[in-house]
């Protein structure tokens, strides 16, 4: 017995013996002669290792609204290379280069789109020529995570991926020139920012980039078992803006509906939060979208274009008059008046006869009669603001008001840059313009905070856009606080300015009252301002604004809007003008609840004018949507034949009144086209990014024509195009 074990114990010792022997000859075989001992096999190309270091990409931060929806955001792009050389093979002799080029080509057009020829020309590689991989140009750029997928699923080798980032833009065009873009800086190799918020705050938002060193084989595949010494990368901080979603996408829609007024060059408006200065839509039009870029206005027009205000200069001027003594009862005769200075440069009244004078009119030569100041301001009349600066109100009183409603002075919104603006008030006939609005030059901003101090009880708010900065780690490092930058004039003055913008909508003299809305009052001054073409004012081309506040009872928030056309188009579609100004005030007012929902349709009186919150109803069943929002009178559109709700628009708590439409995406079953007919372009959108056909919208408005007719049964792979106008 003892014997037997002892043979035992041997032959086990002579098997680990051999065995031992067999991995000391192998690793001789492969570390000294570079050659795995059973296949002979070469392996060098595996084994020579290095140490290799690669980037660790930081996020740049996101920019969003007040709504919490995401304005700018980080998204993750890849690049497809093809690898051609034929050294590149793994372990087994495992190709990773192209194989099968025709095999490679045409999948890459079912893929990519383009020809054939294309994709072979770039990985063909000739006798005697050395081409280790190619690129395919912008067809092989930016692609998504789906197509990057989808690629490597077709297990074809030699096709690999670089990993960038690009700055995507989900809501398009809005408010293009304060957002900005930013753009692939291939020296420092990220996102940096070249325009508005992605510039002045590219310190907020660009991150600093960690790094991962590993060991890696010749072919740069990292050695198992090794470990990584890695610095992480820290994400750039959070922009969040004042903007909110809905009023600044109605202010898009409002300035593209003022540019297609003939022979309008540009339009730019705003709305501000008169007690706080807080903005909350700021945009021009022509504009862009961030992620095209095509014939990009790098001028932000509510800060940086300066042009002459017109008659809602005024405003300023009578606030001035009041605070220092005018009383509006007082009368004037508003006929056409002549004026001549005195040696001091003080103006007084003279005779048509005086060859010497400067003569002033009321806008279209009107001739009022004898009516008190408040009538004035109605009505406009330049003969007033002279009268006042004739009697009333001293040139240097009148300067230095100037220069505390802060006037020709630098005017940034938060860190983007602000014009100053030309204070021309050197000779006699220039103190008498400026009063009027013509000669001296300001930027929207400007009058905008002077109006809020107009508005405001006397307190000029600053104006702000950016809310608040939230870090990577959710350290607030930056909030807002609404802040009193000037006190022009008096809480009395500031009541009677508030009524004397009533009359300028509502008195038998209004200029105003075409900017009248059913369910609201509103108070106003507008303006009509002559260009400066070659020199000299123009006959044709003006510039037409409006200053408007709302509700008139207790103003909350201040829409300031201009359009430069010319006078003849305006005069002849004055509705057409003042329409997209009206929608704005609208949308921003239903958006805070400033309308009461006790009013009705015009020709539907059993139906209420109503605004409610839009409930949340994913997860739901239809009939449970239908019951939630059947008092609120909307018009639902629901896409698929599921029975459970997968998706909505608006989103959950988003503002809804009567007539909107509603989608509701079901998740399955068949997709038919509705009539979109009278759609809006966000509601054409909504149904497209619910739907997943493809959409092609050309024109703004609404759709008046479609290409797919109604009741068609569509899926993803559909092109749909409708025409809005």
């Amino acid at each position: 017995m003892k014997k037997r074990s002892n043979r035992i114990i041997l032959g086990m010792f002579i098997v680990m013996l051999g065995s031992w022997c067999l991995l000391i000859v192998n690793i001789f075989s492969a570390s000294v002669l570079g050659k795995h001992l059973r296949s002979q096999e070469d392996i060098t190309k595996y084994t020579d290792s290095s140490k290799s270091t690669s980037t660790i990409k930081a996020r740049r931060g996101n920019i969003f609204d007040s709504t919490q929806t995401i304005i700018a955001e980080d998204v993750a792009s890849y690049n497809l290379i093809a690898y051609l050389d034929k050294s590149r093979v793994g372990i087994n002799n495992k190709a990773h280069y192209v194989v099968d080029l025709d095999e490679t080509a045409n999948f890459l057009v079912s893929v990519l789109g383009g020809e054939t020829d294309f994709y072979k020309d770039l990985m063909t590689v000739e006798e005697g020529q050395e081409k280790y991989q190619t690129e395919f140009g912008t067809r092989g750029k930016g692609l998504d995570l789906k197509t990057k997928n989808l690629i490597e699923a077709s297990g074809l080798p030699g096709l690999e991926f670089t990993q960038t980032s690009k700055r995507h833009y989900p809501l398009g065009t809005f408010s293009s020139q304060l957002v900005g873009f930013s753009d692939l800086d291939q020296e420092v190799d990220r996102q940096v920012g070249k325009m508005g918020i992605e510039l002045y705050y590219d310190d907020y938002l660009e991150g600093s980039d960690g790094s991962q060193v590993n060991t890696v084989t010749i072919n740069g595949y990292k050695l198992p078992n090794t470990t990584s010494s890695i610095i992480e990368a820290k994400d750039g901080d959070d922009i969040y803006l004042t903007l909110n979603k809905n009023v600044q996408l109605q202010l898009e829609d409002s300035l593209q509906e003022s540019m297609l007024i003939k022979a309008t060059d540009k339009a730019w408006g705003m709305v501000m939060e008169i007690a706080t200065g807080k903005i909350i839509a700021i945009g021009q039009n022509p504009t862009f979208d961030p992620e095209i870029r095509e014939d990009v206005e790098y001028l932000f027009y509510p800060t940086q274009f300066v042009y002459e205000p017109g008659s809602t200069m005024k405003a300023v001027t009578y606030a001035t008059a009041i605070e220092t003594g005018l009383d509006t009862n007082n009368t004037f005769d508003s006929s056409a008046i002549y004026i001549a200075y005195d040696e001091n440069g003080k103006p007084y009244r003279v005779s048509a006869q005086d060859a010497y004078s400067n003569r002033v009119t009321n806008a279209g030569y009107i001739d009022f009669g004898r009516i008190n100041f408040a009538q004035g301001f109605a009505a406009s009349s330049n003969v007033a603001i002279v009268e006042i600066l004739m009697n009333y109100l001293s040139a240097p009183t009148f300067s230095d008001y100037l220069d505390r409603f802060l006037f020709f002075k630098d005017t940034p919104l938060d860190k983007i840059p602000g014009a100053s603006g030309q204070k021309l008030y050197n000779y006699p006939m220039e103190r008498l313009t400026t009063g009027f609005g013509q000669g001296s030059s300001v930027t929207m901003l400007q009058l905008a905070q002077a109006y809020g101090a107009i508005i405001n009880d006397g307190k000029m708010m600053k104006p702000y856009v950016v809310d608040q900065i939230v870090s990577s780690d959710k350290d607030v490092l930056y909030k807002s606080e609404p802040k009193v930058i000037a006190n022009p004039i008096s809480a009395d003055t500031s009541a009677q300015m508030r009524n004397l913008m009533h009359g300028v909508v509502y008195d038998e003299l209004a200029t105003g009252h075409n900017f009248k809305v059913d369910e609201m009052e509103i108070i106003a001054k507008t303006g009509t301002a002559q260009l400066v073409v070659d020199g000299s004012y123009s006959s044709s081309r003006y510039i037409f604004s409006v200053g408007a506040a709302f509700p008139a009872d207790n103003p909350k928030y201040l829409a300031f809007y201009a359009v430069e056309s010319n006078f003849t188009e305006i005069a002849q579609n004055i509705l057409l003008y003042t329409k997209p100004t009206r929608d704005l005030m609208l949308k921003t007012a239903y958006e805070y609840n400033l309308i009461q929902s006790d009013q009705v349709l015009d020709g539907e009186e059993d139906i209420p004018i109503k605004v409610s919150a839009m409930p949340s109803l994913i997860n739901h069943s239809l009939d449970y949507a239908k019951e939630k929002l059947k008092d609120s009178y909307v018009d639902i559109t629901v896409i698929g034949e599921g029975t459970n709700i997968t998706r909505q628009y608006p989103a959950y708590n988003e503002k809804i009144i009567t007539n909107q439409k509603i989608m509701l995406y079901t998740g399955s079953g068949k997709i038919t086209m509705p009539d979109m007919t009278g759609w809006s372009r966000k509601e054409v959108t909504a149904f497209w990014s619910a739907s997943g056909a493809s959409f092609i919208i050309e024109g703004y408005g609404s759709v008046y024509n479609q290409d797919v007719p109604k009741g068609t049964i569509i899926d993803p792979k559909t092109e749909i195009r409708v025409f809005l106008k």
